[in-house]
């Protein structure tokens, strides 16, 4: 049996979703290197994603979104399944189910907008993780911070995400990361998936994911969930999307943030099985062109 095979809620549907989620995620490794430091809220202890001097941020906001709700549902991988998917906890979006649609979202209500910071009442979308567990106990996390980022390169400018773009990104060190986060001190992250630190408090435990900026232009949600979206390329000392994938977007980065102070490798567990099976999915849905208007500056 592999690593995947405990990914899954019952034997019988085991072979189909594991399939369908380690292809959706093996086959885009997220350039998340290229992050390398983090600010943080006094009021919210969160970490921001900051750009490296190599891929410079022109323009970057982030969103918090407190926890909504968790279920056996994944609406990208499983869509129409319910109890089909290992348990995910879910933010942003307070309607998230096996049914949802870009309509469905756009009309419900979204935690994005509670809150006294970093909040934003347009952004309806959905974004979800698998559940964690401390020896056993499921660990509910408090808030997703997603942060929007435009990096500099001879692409021009990011075209936001369009409503309805849905994607998945994990299951690598390259886009996945975790780390301990307080307001006093520096944050620590480590440098492999299946690296859960141990947080002394007044830190807490944060799950970092990356996902590419740079879209084919040719499907919002393939098949395989991932490939639409590729990291940007060094050509001629500077940055830009590949041919297959000539459509620069905001490279998006979810830090799911828990409220526990000590956690320690050993006794965590992910309802997708070990820490290395961590992994982040996306819906997009904005109202009042609110995500356009964000990367505008406004």
């Amino acid at each position: 049996m592999n690593d995947y095979s405990a990914m899954f809620s019952t034997p019988e549907i085991r072979n189909t979703h594991d399939m369908k989620l380690r292809f959706a995620l093996i086959v885009s490794a997220v350039f998340s290197a290229m992050i390398l430091s983090a600010t943080y809220s006094a009021a919210d202890v969160a970490p921001i994603v900051s750009p490296s001097p190599s891929a410079s941020a022109v323009l970057s906001f982030t969103v918090r979104c407190p926890f909504s709700h968790t279920d056996t549902v994944d609406p990208i991988v499983m869509p129409g399944m319910k109890g089909m998917s290992h348990q995910h906890e879910f933010f942003g979006n307070t309607s998230t189910n096996e049914k949802s649609t870009t309509q469905s979202l756009l009309a419900a209500p979204t935690t994005c907008a509670k809150g006294s910071q970093f909040i934003d009442g347009n952004d309806h979308s959905a974004y979800w993780v698998p559940s964690l567990y401390q020896d056993g106990k499921r660990i509910q996390p408090t808030a997703i911070y997603a942060s929007y980022t435009q990096l500099s390169s001879s692409s021009g400018v990011a075209s936001p995400f369009q409503n309805g773009f849905k994607a998945v990104s994990g299951l690598t060190s390259q886009s996945v990361q975790w780390g301990c986060t307080s307001v006093d001190t520096q944050s620590l992250v480590t440098k492999t998936i299946d690296d859960v630190p141990t947080c002394q408090a007044p830190q807490h435990l944060f799950a970092r994911t990356s996902f590419a900026n740079c879209w084919s232009g040719l499907s919002m949600d393939p098949i395989d969930h991932s490939s639409h979206l590729e990291n940007q390329v060094k050509v001629n000392g500077r940055l830009q999307c590949p041919p297959t994938n000539p459509i620069k977007v905001p490279l998006l980065t979810l830090n799911v943030q828990y409220p526990v102070a000590t956690i320690t490798n050993a006794g965590v567990s992910l309802a997708s099985g070990k820490p290395a099976t961590f992994h982040a999915d996306m819906f997009q849905a904005w109202t009042n062109d609110g995500l356009a208007q964000r990367m505008r500056g406004n």
